[in-house]
């Protein structure tokens, strides 16, 4: 709702070509406040992201790129840590199943680039288990920017 809030001074004014979407799942308030469930439920996320492309194109979007979450650590230890886990996976088939296939939209599945390059994802993440280190950040920058770059040149 908070990205929905900020597109008309964020996207629309702007008349973009194309635009990137991606939210922060880690941001949805897991951790110690939401008693056991994510403060934006499945279907609100799944539509407020559909407004987002909806509203994107209508601002003169060509093209709509919309990434997944990487997945977090396991984090047994943490409170919260394994509703968000399973969060972000479900999230993420969300995304896939609602808009994949889509026109206009350039799914840039994160999770799993991570995960093919990345079996163990301790190695791309900070000591949170949430976050990305030096190297997951370098990886999202190529492989995004790849991504983009090979839609918008063909």
């Amino acid at each position: 709702s908070d990205g929905l809030r900020r597109m008309q001074w964020d996207v629309e004014r702007h008349h973009p070509n194309a635009v990137f979407v991606q939210f922060g799942l880690n941001d949805a308030s897991f951790w110690h406040s939401s008693v056991g469930r994510p403060l934006v439920g499945f279907r609100t996320y799944l539509a407020n992201m559909g407004e987002i492309i909806q509203r994107s194109f209508r601002s003169g979007a060509h093209t709509v790129f919309l990434a997944t979450n990487h997945r977090p650590a396991e984090a047994p230890g943490i409170p919260g840590a394994q509703l968000y886990r399973r969060t972000v996976r479900e999230y993420n088939e969300g995304l896939r199943a609602t808009f994949s296939g889509m026109k206009g939209i350039v799914l840039i599945d994160m999770e799993r680039l991570i995960l093919d390059q990345f079996p163990d994802t301790d190695t791309i993440l900070a000591p949170d288990g949430v976050h990305l280190n030096r190297i997951g950040n370098d990886f999202y920058f190529m492989a995004i920017g790849r991504r983009i770059a090979r839609s918008l040149a063909g």
